[in-house]
């Protein structure tokens, strides 16, 4: 898919990641603005690139177990579907950063804009 090209894209530039533990998500938002999602994701944690003609967020956001472990995750709004792409190193025991990270962005939107 064209956007998880543009999302992958993305977070190779700014997180060293195996290809194999990224996690791809989709979520149809269709009253989503961009300026409504920055703001979400502000709250969520530090926005650390802006692509506006792509409609393309790189947050940082501390997530798995007592939030101690960072996650890169990428969120594109293309037309009424949010896109994401999320990626953390995890150790021996596999605590789903990644997903937990996205799911934090998720219940955010969920709570503000539905």
């Amino acid at each position: 898919m064209e956007e998880n090209k543009d999302l992958l894209e993305k977070m190779r530039k700014h997180c060293k990641l195996k290809e194999k533990d990224l996690v791809f998500k989709q979520n149809p938002k269709p009253a989503l603005t961009f300026v409504q999602l920055k703001d979400s994701l502000s709250e969520v944690g530090h926005i650390m690139e802006e692509d506006i003609e792509k409609q393309i967020f790189v947050v940082l956001i501390m997530s798995g177990i007592a939030n101690m472990n960072p996650a890169v995750v990428s969120v594109q709004l293309s037309e009424s579907i949010l896109w994401f792409a999320g990626y953390a190193k995890e150790g021996l025991i596999k605590q789903h950063t990644a997903e937990k990270a996205i799911a934090k962005i998720e219940e955010v939107l969920d709570k503000k804009w539905d």
